[in-house]
């Protein structure tokens, strides 16, 4: 094909998938990009979460520790 999208006589596109694979994937190239944003959004929220609530243990911990060592004394 010059010029064009299109199929050939198997029923390919030229991005080598069936139009049932690509219906099967779903959206198009702009939505995909949508939701592998929000995947990594969700990702990295959950980092963020995870070194608070790490932080938070370890504030604790610390806390605890001089406590102990001041009752200690």
């Amino acid at each position: 094909m010059i010029g064009g999208k299109g199929k050939d006589s198997c029923g390919k596109s030229g991005t080598g998938e069936t139009p049932q694979e690509r219906k099967r994937r779903g959206g198009s190239p702009a939505a995909r990009g949508k939701r592998s944003l929000a995947r990594k959004s969700t990702a990295v929220s959950q980092v963020i979460h995870t070194n608070s609530f790490i932080q938070s243990i370890h504030e604790k911990v610390c806390q605890l520790s001089e406590e102990s060592t001041l009752s200690f004394l």
